[in-house]
């Protein structure tokens, strides 16, 4: 079932699909998928090279020659910049294709047949005051995702918000 952005979408003439928000009407499946691709998490690494070394994901600086294979989705760190205490980077997550299996509810779906999104996550790392290490994140919603990347996947995969995956 198309959520209500979706449908105004199509009805306005907009050749994509778009989700957004907690009730966007994304496909069970495809949420799924998404969700089972991380960013970096090992923040007890206690350093913004050890946090960003624990992503084991594809990474794409930018360039035709790092283009990453995103054939079975995936996650890709890009724009990766790090301080001595600061790690900011982008992430770009494609869920890869709908299996083959009927969505949700054995009804056939009428939405896209990959969806992605992104976002950006800046990290700064404080002192072990305690004998762990302290940190402070700020996550940045992006509107748009880097044309190169989505050149990559079929043409009717649909952007969703980092919104839709947050819980």
């Amino acid at each position: 079932m198309l959520s209500g952005t979706a449908v105004a979408m199509a009805l306005s003439g907009c050749s994509a699909t778009e989700y957004r928000g907690g009730n966007s009407g994304i496909d069970g499946a495809l949420w799924r998928q998404i969700k089972s691709f991380d960013g970096p998490s090992d923040v007890a690494a206690g350093t913004p090279a050890g946090y960003l070394n624990s992503f084991d994901g594809q990474r794409w600086d930018g360039t035709d020659m790092t283009l990453p294979n995103l054939n079975g989705g995936g996650a890709v760190l890009y724009a990766v910049t790090m301080t001595d205490v600061t790690a900011s980077y982008s992430l770009f997550v494609a869920s890869g294709p709908r299996p083959d299996a009927a969505a949700e509810g054995n009804q056939a779906s009428l939405g896209p047949s990959q969806v992605y999104t992104c976002s950006s996550e800046q990290i700064t790392f404080g002192s072990a005051t305690s004998g762990s290490p302290t940190f402070s994140t700020r996550n940045i919603e992006l509107d748009e995702c880097p044309a190169r990347l989505v050149g990559l996947l079929p043409e009717d995969a649909a952007f969703a918000s980092s919104e839709v995956f947050q819980g």
